[in-house]
């Protein structure tokens, strides 16, 4: 068993005696061989792995952003893994975490990690590298000037796949358009959506389900007939219905403690409250305060709170800055930093003028339910669903970011544009997302029977636009009304995307 030898160090400098004892902690294989497993690899293969692996082969820098703690490092132990097996010659592989003291002061760490790896590990000039080597940078963000380091790598032409993380895409992404401009491939990492983690706490049913309706309504969309989708999600929900209890079950999990991997996997309401809170500080304070440059916390603390209480909102940030006491600019700029450490997410008014889009106020909302309610303090289990106001919120959060992952399962690029819709008149659509080159909205009633009142808003939006099927999501059993409007209940919505 590898020694357990503390990593703490002076912050400008680290032997090579160190850094190896370090390195050949974190790579076991080297020794080892294919046998070895990291250290806390995950059990769960979330399906983001596969858009790594296919692209291995090619020699852009593959870098994996997204909000902390959704799995990210679980799944770059787990390609380390599965390289140490299929590789004839396991230390070409290399993974470790810039998240620790020693390596977090600059852009020399990076640089002497990789000269000691080649030199005492990988034992080949570079220029002359046959077999590929595998190089994995974990929470690269936390060192400034890292892009540099791998510039000279890349334009040298050396025989390396760099796959890098971070949990900021400020961190990631600036410096990339100059010294990697091109040479990037970016993926965005997600919390685990509502099926995935079903699958995760054991509930492997749905997948034919879901399948046969994205497959009825991508049809629907085209042919402008609801009916096939309607009947598609009955057959669903009636194939589903003896799994109800458990689907229902883990669905206030899921809105109570939102889809983080390792909150998911634990027992403990305690600790999942306990963990959800620290990954958020940590968020804040590592990915938006420094970041960012932010010189007051408590202000970040404020903003965070006042979007998650009446998440979804439209913000006009003139408004927001007079209540928070900062400026204009000072209030737009923390309100990118909350996107850019995917803390929030935000949706432009839908039109077909882009005037129009750009000038109107953007909608915002916290897309996971367990960051949300932990930065309102409000994980109180199955209690914080009793209230319908509150459940109402966080299921309208979740329908907004699920219908904009259904809208990417069917064309990665149009599903990175999330609208909202509204009129002069207050009609409102809470999602608009694209499928197939068409229009769909989609509004959420949960815990309320849905009402000849609340179809106005899809209604109006179809009679501006000439839209054909629309959804709503509620708590009720299926339906079909008049001008394509499909009631679906909110867990079958969500298993579906």
């Amino acid at each position: 068993m590898p020694v357990q030898t503390p990593l703490v160090v002076e912050p400008d400098t680290i032997s090579d005696e160190r850094l190896g004892i370090i390195l050949r902690h974190r790579n076991p294989w080297w020794v080892h061989g294919g046998a070895a497993r990291p250290p806390a690899a995950s059990e769960y293969a979330r399906a983001d792995l596969a858009g790594i692996v296919d692209r291995l082969g090619d020699r852009q820098v593959h870098a994996l952003i997204g909000a902390r703690s959704i799995g990210k490092t679980a799944m770059l132990k787990r390609l380390a893994a599965r390289l140490a097996k299929k590789a004839g010659d396991p230390r070409r592989i290399m993974y470790i975490s810039l998240d620790e003291p020693p390596f977090t002061s600059g852009p020399e760490h990076i640089r002497h990690i990789l000269e000691w790896y080649v030199e005492e590990i990988v034992k080949d000039p570079l220029d002359g590298i046959t077999e590929r080597i595998y190089v994995m940078l974990d929470e690269v963000q936390e060192v400034d000037g890292w892009q540099s380091v791998l510039k000279r790598w890349v334009d040298l032409g050396y025989n390396a796949k760099f796959i890098v993380s971070g949990s900021s895409s400020i961190g990631i992404l600036s410096g990339t358009s100059e010294s990697l401009v091109g040479r990037m491939k970016y993926q965005e990492v997600l919390p685990l959506s509502f099926p995935e983690y079903a699958s995760l706490r054991g509930f492997g049913h749905a997948g034919e389900a879901r399948a046969g309706m994205r497959g009825a309504l991508e049809r629907a969309m085209a042919s402008g007939d609801a009916e096939e989708f309607h009947d598609a999600a009955k057959s669903a929900h009636a194939s589903l219905a003896g799994h109800g209890d458990a689907l229902r079950a883990l669905l206030a999990e899921y809105m109570t403690y939102g889809g983080r991997p390792g909150v998911a996997v634990k027992d403990d309401a305690g600790e999942k409250a306990d963990m959800l809170d620290g990954h958020l500080q940590l968020a804040i304070y590592k990915d938006i305060v420094r970041v960012g440059g932010v010189k007051s916390p408590s202000t970040i603390d404020a903003l965070l709170s006042m979007l998650a209480w009446k998440s979804p909102q439209t913000i006009n940030v003139s408004r927001l800055a007079r209540d928070l006491g900062v400026s204009r600019d000072a209030a737009r700029h923390y309100l990118h930093l909350l996107k850019a450490a995917y803390i929030v997410q935000d949706a432009e008014l839908y039109s077909e003028n882009p005037g129009v889009r750009a000038r109107a106020d953007k909608r915002v909302y916290i897309g996971d339910p367990g960051t949300r309610n932990a930065a309102l303090c409000s994980l109180a289990g199955d209690m914080l669903l009793l209230d319908p106001a509150e459940a109402g919120r966080v299921a309208e959060a979740a329908v907004c970011d699920h219908a904009v992952r259904l809208a990417r399962s069917y064309d990665a690029v149009a599903g990175r544009h999330p609208y909202y819709w509204r009129n002069g008149r207050g009609d409102e659509v809470d999602a608009v997302v694209r499928i197939g080159g068409r229009a769909l909205p989609v509004e959420s009633k949960y815990r309320r029977r849905a009402r000849e009142a609340d179809l106005r808003g899809i209604k109006a939006f179809a009679e501006k636009f000439g839209t054909c099927v629309g959804l709503v999501v509620s708590d009720e059993k299926i339906g079909l009304a008049d001008g394509g409007i499909v009631t679906i209940p909110l867990w079958l919505f969500l298993m579906m995307c």
